[in-house]
């Protein structure tokens, strides 16, 4: 079982925070401890795409991407390419960046944007990573704030550092394209002429003829 094998890219304190197990939402990066059925340990680096918590106790489960069977250059296109269908926002509770994916008490996206293009067509095609987990088997929970390399997803992160007021989904800006407004055309001169004084008659007034 690989475990723990980007330990790197969130290797700091601030990079984690614990979480309530039942606080696992769509669209976070989340760390456990956790026990299959054999009572095997493993410590899953887990991408959510999916939760079923309104169901009993022993069937509550969630579903997602084991990061740790991929490359790393992979989960950065990966969420590259999520980032131009999904916006990014801040958890509620921990003011954590997660990707805005469908939940119930939260209305995004529904994660079969992505799944179809992204996960299905790009990834499980060449690597053995999506995996269903209970929630009893469940332990030591902490989201995980990823250090991106790329510039467009550094970029989103400072972005919503930004942002004060919850809830601000951010996407990669476009670059932005500098409009000219067209130029009015010059109106021609037109010269207006004095109109010239009639000539006055050489010789000055014929008295007699008055």
């Amino acid at each position: 079982m690989i475990n723990s094998r980007h330990r790197r890219f969130y290797s700091k304190r601030e990079d984690k925070k614990k979480l309530p197990k039942m606080q696992i939402k769509s669209g976070m990066i989340i760390e456990f401890m956790y026990r299959d059925r054999n009572g095997n340990p493993s410590r899953p680096l887990v991408f959510v795409m999916d939760t079923n918590e309104y169901v009993a106790a022993n069937k509550k489960t969630f579903s997602g991407l084991n990061l740790n069977h991929l490359p790393h250059t992979e989960v950065e296109k990966m969420f590259i390419n999520m980032g131009t269908k999904v916006g990014w926002e801040l958890d509620l509770e921990t003011k954590f960046p997660k990707l805005d994916l469908y939940e119930e008490e939260n209305v995004g996206v529904r994660p079969s944007v992505i799944f179809k293009p992204f996960v299905k067509a790009k990834i499980l095609n060449r690597f053995d990573c999506w995996r269903t987990y209970k929630y009893n088997g469940v332990k030591s929970v902490s989201i995980i704030k990823w250090k991106f390399q790329s510039k467009e997803l550094k970029d989103i992160y400072k972005n919503l550092s930004k942002k004060k007021n919850y809830p601000d989904l951010i996407k990669p800006e476009k670059p932005k394209v500098e409009t000219k407004k067209p130029q009015q055309p010059k109106k021609p001169k037109v010269e207006t002429k004095k109109p010239q004084q009639p000539k006055k008659p050489k010789g000055g007034i014929n008295e007699n003829k008055l």
